[in-house]
């Protein structure tokens, strides 16, 4: 697992709390709060601007005590429309703890209830990307060195806080590399606004693209910069991994199990129409239970980390979207130790996690529309969707015995899952089969398997057998994202293997409206809910919840870059 990030080294000045390292307060002696309004609320002109906002990305550089975020979620309530959405996004590399955060707020009580709010979704000092969720705003808390994380966001940003520690005490908070990844993740125009005004600082901006004006300072501070960005930087990323801008109007879900629900509650609470075509028989109404967990076998691989970060995300959402069906507990592995995790009565939970005013459930025989948005959440792709590799099926099955001890659920070579007076033990795996039919000789196994690693389970008698399908990918990842036309890939990145730079190549070719959120294999119960928290940040054109290298480790497209990146069988060598 990843390793938890320091808590800061304060000591407190009064009310005030104050960083060890850099010899700095987190904000003013005089008023804190009066400072971060006159300087980044009012200098990024926010109070004018929200009155007529429907969608806001606001970015800030060093969250602190959150006391930035916690004024302008109070601003958003008074100034915006009450449909309106406000995307926040805030880096820290040393979270506070919940008491000191507590403590250096205390000045301020009319803010008590947001920040109790914030700490019943904390992610801790837990490093990456977080997505929390509140109404009418969405927080992206990235924990992590800033010089590191904001390279690795995806957003349109409207106005920036520039907020970290003094330059003279952390000068990396204000390197230009730094602040040109920002620019690079800005609108053109988009405005910031900061208390310093250190002839560093200024530079720093200017070279980012930066269009840069003082001002009188807070309290006894003599200058503060403000201005926006009038020179956006090139993108240096790969642009067939890039997402269309936003897309807007009702969307359509084709399939009806957990990924298909996760996504359409995801569109539901950002305000947007679904309609759900559901089938029958699929794997998440025919297991009685699921666990959800991350995957820490290898710390530093993508699936690893994408794992990680989906398994914190599902463990806030089902306690959110379906409390009755989801039971967070501590999963006990063979060794001894423990993973933070949970077991979801998958039935109940799709009831629960469709039951929104938003979605319509629709059975999938019915005609859909002709055009508009369409996600795809149905396990495997039509056989001419060509994106260069297929999706293979995996039947399995699992048992339910009667008779089993209560327990923590345990994992070995198999699943134990404790369920009312017995357990679910599972799964087993056919690569290449699709019959759900239960298999005799599987059953066998499992028990045997079952009781190898567990003896205490021998007196347990078998009840039932549950079968099911999922589909998994070569490299067992997810098809997640926009959807690629195959054909214009293969024409506009057929020179991919002779290396040419990227920004050489043309935007992505995608098929208007079509998004896939497929091949989960048998962890769509921990990835489902991130899965739907990104199709839904990424059709509102919102910062998406993924850093740029796990973006393009599940992207649709990848298959087809690896192929046209291989050189063609004729090249001459």
């Amino acid at each position: 697992m990843s390793r938890l990030l320091p808590p800061p080294p304060l000591h407190w000045e009064g009310p005030t709390p104050v960083h060890r390292d850099f010899a700095d307060g987190y904000y003013s002696r005089d008023d804190g709060a009066a400072e971060a309004e006159y300087v980044f609320l009012a200098h990024n002109q926010l109070p004018d601007r929200w009155t007529r906002a429907r969608r806001f990305t606001l970015g800030e550089l060093g969250f602190g005590t959150g006391l930035n975020f916690f004024l302008s979620w109070a601003l958003w309530q008074r100034c915006a429309p009450t449909t309106a959405v406000l995307d926040y996004v805030s880096f820290e590399a040393q979270p506070m703890a919940a008491a000191d955060r507590r403590r250096a707020l205390a000045r301020w009580p009319q803010l008590a209830p947001l920040v109790a709010a914030f700490e019943a979704q904390n992610p801790g000092p837990v490093p990456g990307f977080h997505q929390l969720h509140f109404p009418g705003l969405r927080l992206l808390l990235i924990q992590g060195d800033a010089r590191q994380m904001l390279p690795q966001l995806t957003a349109q940003v409207d106005a920036w806080f520039l907020d970290g520690f003094a330059p003279g005490g952390n000068p990396q908070m204000w390197e230009p590399a730094l602040l040109r990844a920002a620019a690079a993740a800005s609108r053109r125009g988009a405005s910031f606004a900061t208390y310093s005004a250190a002839g560093v600082v200024q530079r720093a901006l200017r070279q980012a693209g930066f269009a840069v004006h003082k001002d009188k300072g807070f309290g006894r501070k003599r200058e503060m910069l403000f201005g926006a960005l009038a020179t956006p930087p090139e993108s240096s990323r790969p642009p067939w991994f890039g997402y269309p801008p936003a897309q807007a109007g009702p969307v359509e879900i084709i399939g009806g199990g957990l990924a298909g629900a996760c996504t359409a509650r995801a569109l539901a609470e950002s305000g947007r129409p679904v309609r759900l075509y559901t089938g029958t028989g699929g794997t998440s109404t025919r297991i009685p239970a699921m666990l959800v967990r991350p995957y820490p076998e290898n710390a530093d691989s993508p699936a690893s980390r994408l794992y990680a970060t989906a398994a914190t995300a599902a463990l806030r959402d089902y306690v959110r979207w379906c409390p009755a069906a989801f039971t967070p507990q501590e999963i006990v592995r063979q060794a001894g130790t423990a993973l933070c995790g949970g077991v979801l009565a998958s039935p109940r939970a799709l009831a629960a996690i469709t039951a929104h005013p938003h979605i319509e459930r629709i059975p999938a025989d019915t005609t859909m529309t002709r055009n508009g948005l369409r996600v795809f959440c149905c396990g495997e792709l039509p056989p001419d969707a060509a994106l260069g590799a297929a999706l293979q099926p995996v039947a399995g099955q699992c048992l339910s015995l009667s008779g089993a001890p209560a327990t923590s659920p345990r994992l070995g070579q198999l699943q134990w899952i404790p369920q009312a007076n017995g357990a679910l033990l599972g799964s087993s795996y056919r690569p290449g089969r699709r019959s759900l039919a239960p298999d005799e000789r599987e059953t066998a196994t499992l028990l045997a398997t079952a009781q190898a690693n567990w003896p205490e389970l021998a007196p347990a008698r078998l009840r039932s057998i549950h079968t099911g399908l999922r589909f998994s990918s070569p490299d067992h990842l997810p098809l997640l994202g926009p959807w690629p036309d195959p054909n214009r890939w293969r024409q506009d990145y057929a020179g991919l293997h002779h290396g040419r730079p990227a920004a050489s190549y043309p935007a992505a070719a995608l098929l208007s409206g079509r998004w896939l959120n497929l091949a989960h294999g048998s962890r769509g119960a921990t990835l489902s809910p991130l899965a739907g928290r990104l199709l839904a940040a990424a059709l509102d054109g919102a910062p998406l919840p993924l850093p740029t290298d796990l973006l393009a480790a599940v992207h649709p497209g990848r298959f087809l870059v690896r192929e046209l990146r291989r050189a063609p069988a004729h090249w001459d060598r």
